[in-house]
């Protein structure tokens, strides 16, 4: 019998990094596409303030930020966006907030984040399971 190695080989790594970067850049560019989202100049306010307010949140691509439409009512930032942003992880990055506010929770019956923002307090709940260890 002979021992199995313990690690993967370098070059092995390189492959799996490759498929996660090429993976990132599709649902990257399929969430460009298929996303409603704004430009600070499509926004009739102070779009940089409530962003460093941690009011809404952007992602950025290439040159500018763009602000995921479903933030706003009236021109203005949902209340429940920055109960939200305030209870994800900090260490998640803004791609990573717009990919948890776009898929299905468990927490939520499979039900899509963004979809839900009218059920406050079960989508606060849901995410700060983020932040809490995996037990298992």
């Amino acid at each position: 019998m002979t021992p199995t190695k313990s690690r993967r080989g370098n070059e092995e790594w390189a492959d799996i990094d490759r498929e996660i970067a090429r993976k990132n850049a599709e649902m990257r560019a399929t969430y460009l596409q298929t996303t409603k989202l704004y430009t600070a100049e499509d926004i009739q306010g102070p779009s940089a303030e409530w962003k460093r307010e941690g009011r809404i949140f952007a992602i950025h691509d290439g040159e500018k930020d763009l602000f995921p439409a479903f933030q706003f009512a009236d021109g203005e930032p949902l209340p429940v966006i920055k109960e939200i942003l305030e209870a994800l992880p900090d260490y998640l990055s803004p791609w990573q907030t717009a990919f948890w506010f776009e898929s299905g929770n468990g927490w939520l019956g499979g039900e899509i984040p963004q979809e839900c923002l009218k059920n406050k307090s079960e989508v606060i709940d849901a995410a700060e399971q983020l932040s809490k260890p995996t037990i298992g």
